[in-house]
């Protein structure tokens, strides 16, 4: 016989929590403003204070996306700068006692696989 499958909400990680007395309160009053569950309301806020960390794939995607914008308005030296930074940032990264073993990783693994930023650069003629 086949099991019945559990609804989402019983597939999600629980968490009992004790409150001070009259947090309950401001919970639901904010909740009640932004016509929405208590639930709601504390996952909303527990996800804008403890963000998924984001890797540095990510944030090099979100550079080189900028980067084309960059382009298309020309300005060369601009360019150059922004390059010359993120070489030092990624390289520091690569070495930082900041953030995890992974982090620093990733960094040095960028460095490794797609070389220096100057590479978002046009030659002086693409200008």
């Amino acid at each position: 016989m086949a099991k019945t499958p559990k609804p989402p909400s019983e597939e999600l990680d629980k968490f009992l929590i004790r409150m001070p007395t009259g947090l309950r309160d401001r919970i639901k009053a904010a909740a009640d403003r932004q016509k929405r569950s208590m639930n709601a309301e504390i996952i909303d806020t527990l996800e804008n204070q403890y963000p998924e960390p984001i890797t540095i794939d990510e944030v090099v995607e979100d550079i080189e996306e900028t980067v084309k914008i960059l382009q298309r308005f020309g300005g060369k030296v601009t360019l150059m700068h922004l390059a010359d930074r993120l070489d030092e940032l990624v390289n520091r990264l690569s070495v930082s006692k900041e953030g995890t073993a992974e982090d620093r990783e990733a960094a040095s693994k960028h460095i490794e696989e797609r070389g220096k930023f100057v590479r978002f650069v046009p030659p002086d003629g693409d200008f």
